[in-house]
């Protein structure tokens, strides 16, 4: 006789349960199960603040949506979920998400495929961000980031890179480095020069730069 595969929970549901553990109650083993099997965590335009810590109870979770919360922080346990490849904190232009930074054990995040930052509070990124090894996606555009660290040249695997009305005044050298790079977007940023290695990026297809003050004589990016 086949086992019957658990149903998922409501996201609403799931939280709930988590805090009840957060704040001290046993799950059951039925609860233990569900979360166990859980790969989606929806909680777009809720109004969540924080995440339970507990929530590396999620061993299975795939995807988490914090878009149009008011999500100010994620739990250090956040790097608990091995096989998490989606996490999005989006805000909108009239209402950023609250986050301002990002817990130093993102880096455990080693499936992690895409990252949405747009419009969020975060005005820097850890260093342990250049150990997602698996990151192809990471959309900053109109969050508060001021610059990348040079570690951003140790995703291998980054394709898309939106930088689009952030604060960013410059781009590291180690940008070069991102040799799978097919797009990316510096639209109303405040960057005025590109490093020579960018001319390293030869896979790169999309390169968005309206509204900057780029000098394009002082640059080799004409030849990509």
């Amino acid at each position: 006789m086949k086992q019957r595969k658990k149903t998922a929970w409501s996201s609403d549901r799931v939280l709930a349960l988590l805090r009840q553990i957060d704040a001290g109650r046993r799950p059951s083993k039925e609860e233990a199960e569900v979360f166990a099997s859980q790969e989606r965590l929806d909680l777009c335009g809720k109004a969540v603040e924080t995440l339970p810590e507990s929530i590396s109870l999620l061993k299975n979770l795939r995807s988490l949506n914090l878009s149009r919360t008011r999500i100010n922080a994620l739990p250090d346990s956040i790097g608990q979920l091995a096989n998490l490849q989606k996490i999005d904190l989006s805000g909108t232009p009239m209402s950023l998400t609250p986050i301002k930074s990002l817990p130093i054990t993102i880096k455990q995040l080693s499936r992690l495929q895409e990252l949405s930052l747009r419009h969020t509070q975060i005005d820097s990124l850890p260093d342990t961000v250049g150990e997602l090894e698996n990151l192809m996606t990471l959309d900053l555009q109109g969050s508060h980031v001021c610059f990348l660290p040079t570690t951003i040249g140790n995703l291998s695997k980054l394709q898309i890179l939106n930088l689009n009305g952030t604060n960013i005044t410059a781009l590291p050298k180690s940008i070069g480095t991102l040799t799978a790079l097919r797009a990316m977007d510096l639209s109303g940023t405040k960057i005025s020069s590109l490093p020579d290695a960018i001319g390293l990026l030869n896979k790169l297809e999309s390169l968005f730069l309206g509204g900057t003050r780029l000098k394009t004589s002082n640059n080799n990016w004409a030849t990509l």
